[in-house]
């Protein structure tokens, strides 16, 4: 599956949220909303975010 990235999804109009520790429940938030609207929403995850120390 090849990556996804914020030039693609500006390109194709579709809304997305970069994840960060700052806005993270904020963005969740509007993705579940979106969701729940039937519309489609991207969540982006920086490399190492999730780093867990491996």
């Amino acid at each position: 599956m090849g990556e996804i990235n914020q030039k693609l999804l500006q390109t194709s109009s579709m809304k997305y949220s970069i994840l960060s520790s700052e806005n993270y429940e904020g963005s969740l938030n509007t993705a579940c909303q979106k969701i729940e609207d039937g519309l489609p929403y991207t969540l982006l995850v920086g490399k190492g975010y999730f780093n867990e120390g491996h």
